[in-house]
């Protein structure tokens, strides 16, 4: 998670700044609720990816299974999170789902996105446990 991000700075928030499933300016919402001292975005505790590269703490971190919809705000925070552990060591998987927005999981009834997403989560707990 990149709690500085918006659309000056993030590319998926400026493409889909505007998609209904979750715009920009609700992500936006969430944060200053989350976080209302702007001065803590970038604490790594809330912001993992401000965590140096070299950190011990990502040493820590166990095998992750990455899902985000191609049409999501927040698409490019878990390609970079990706990155990072990649370049820790830490094994992964990331699945971009093509034309999904944001809940696309909570759709699992209707979308096979969602149905395939769960099938990755199985597999990826049977591979990574």
């Amino acid at each position: 998670m990149d709690n500085t991000a918006d659309v000056s700075n993030n590319t998926s928030y400026r493409d889909y700044e505007h998609i209904p499933a979750l715009p920009a300016a609700k992500m936006l919402w969430y944060r200053h609720h989350y976080l209302p001292q702007k001065s803590d975005w970038a604490d790594p505790e809330a912001s993992p990816l401000f965590y140096p590269d070299d950190s011990p703490t990502w040493a820590g971190v166990p095998p992750a299974i990455i899902m985000v919809g191609e049409l999501d705000v927040l698409r490019s925070e878990g390609e970079k999170y990706a990155e990072k552990l990649k370049k820790s060591g830490v094994h992964y998987d990331l699945h971009v789902m093509e034309g999904m927005p944001h809940p696309f999981l909570a759709m699992d009834g209707v979308l096979q996105a969602g149905k395939d997403s769960i099938t990755y989560m199985v597999e990826g707990c049977n591979k990574f446990l």
